[in-house]
C-alpha cells in the first residue's frame, strides 16, 4: 500500500506549496472560496475532490499506526521504523487537505486505541509512550523544514471558519432521528441521491422531486434511501464488523494480525455511523478491510478449535488415578 500511497502524499505535498494558479491546482480557480485556506490550496491529490483525499488519508494513517504498532509488539525493527516513518508522512500530509474532520475522527481513534494497547497487550505501556515520543519528533522535524504549514493553515481555518464545528457534529450525530421523521420507516429506495434519480421522476428537475428538499449531511441521506428498517439491519451488520475486528486485534499473535485488528478496530467504528457509498475511496477501503478482518478472524477460530482444551488441575489429578 505504502507504493501506491507516498506518491500520492509527495504529489500532495508538492500541489500545497505551488501557487493556486498553478497548473496542477487548476481546481482551485472556480471554487476558490472553498478550495483555499490561508492562501495555500486544499489538497486533493489524485482525487477529483478532497473527501475522497480524506478517506485516503483517513485509511492510511490508520495503517502507518498499526503497522508501527505490530512492528513494536513483535520486535520487527523494520516494520517499527517503516510504519513510523509512514504514520510521520501522514501527519504532515493530513492537515493540508484543510479539513478538520478527518484530524478529530484520527485523534479519537488513535487516543482509544492506545488505551485498548494499556489493556489489551503486554508493553502497550512502553508503546505509548514512544509514539509519544516520535510523535514530538515528527512536529519538531517538520517545524524546522516548513512542512508544519498545513498544521498552520488548517490552525487558520479553524479560527477564521464561518461555520460551527460543534453543530456540524451534532448534526450528524442527529443523522438518523431527522431522517427518520422525513423517510419514516421504508424511505425513497436506494439510488435516491444519484445524479440520474430526477429522469426517473416526471415533472422535476435536479433533486427538487425529494421531499424537503436535498441534504449535505451524509448520515441522513442514508437514512432517506434505506428508511428506519434498512439503516437499522445496516447500522447493526456494521456494529458487528467492529466487534469482529475487537476479537482480531485482542487474539492477534502476529504482525499481520495486529495490523488487521487495528486498521478494522478504526475503520470499523468511523463507519459505524458515517456512511461509505458516498465516497468511492471510503468504500473501497471499508470493503477491503471488512475482507481481512472476516479472514483473520476466520483463521483465528480455526486456530481455537485446533487446540485441544486444557484440563483444570482436578481433571488431572482424577485422570491419573
Amino acid at each position: 500500500m505504502g507504493l501506491v500511497a507516498l506518491p500520492v502524499m509527495l504529489l500532495g505535498i508538492y500541489q500545497f506549496f505551488q501557487p493556486t494558479s498553478s497548473w496542477v491546482n487548476q481546481y482551485v480557480a472556480d471554487t476558490a472560496n472553498i478550495s483555499t485556506v490561508a492562501g495555500r490550496p486544499r489538497i486533493t491529490g489524485t482525487f477529483a475532490y478532497m473527501n475522497g483525499m480524506s478517506a485516503f488519508m483517513i485509511f492510511n494513517t490508520i495503517l502507518g499506526f498499526a503497522v508501527a504498532v505490530a512492528g513494536f509488539l513483535t520486535k520487527r525493527r523494520l516494520l517499527t521504523w517503516g510504519g513510523a516513518i509512514f504514520f510521520g508522512v501522514c501527519l504532515v500530509v493530513l492537515p493540508m487537505i484543510g479539513s478538520r474532520g478527518p484530524v478529530l475522527i484520527l485523534g479519537i481513534l488513535i487516543a482509544g486505541i492506545g488505551l485498548l494497547l494499556l489493556g489489551q497487550k503486554r508493553g502497550g505501556t512502553a508503546l505509548v509512550l514512544s509514539v509519544i515520543l516520535v510523535g514530538g519528533l515528527v512536529f519538531g522535524i517538520t517545524a524546522q523544514t516548513n512542512l508544519d504549514e498545513g498544521w498552520m493553515a488548517l490552525q487558520d481555518r479553524v479560527e477564521t471558519a464561518h461555520d460551527d464545528p460543534s453543530k456540524r457534529t451534532i448534526n450528524t450525530l442527529l443523522g438518523p432521528l431527522n431522517g427518520l421523521k422525513r423517510a419514516g420507516i421504508l424511505g425513497y429506495g436506494v439510488g435516491t441521491f444519484h445524479q440520474g434519480a430526477p429522469r426517473l421522476v416526471s415533472g422535476n428537475q435536479g433533486r427538487s422531486w425529494i421531499p424537503g428538499g436535498y441534504v449535505e449531511n451524509g448520515v441522513m441521506r442514508l437514512v432517506l434511501e434505506l428508511g428506519g428498517i434498512g439503516w437499522l439491519v445496516l447500522f447493526g451488520l456494521k456494529c458487528f464488523v467492529a466487534w469482529m475486528a475487537y476479537q482480531v486485534f485482542r487474539a492477534a499473535n502476529s504482525a499481520f494480525e495486529v495490523v488487521v485488528g487495528i486498521v478494522g478496530v478504526g475503520k470499523g467504528i468511523t463507519h459505524i455511523l458515517l456512511p461509505v457509498i458516498f465516497t468511492n475511496m471510503a468504500a473501497i477501503t471499508y470493503w477491503t478491510v471488512v475482507g481481512f478482518v472476516i479472514y483473520t478472524w476466520s483463521y483465528q477460530q480455526v486456530r481455537t478449535d485446533a487446540v485441544p482444551p486444557q484440563k483444570t488441575p482436578v481433571e488431572a489429578a482424577t485422570a491419573t488415578r
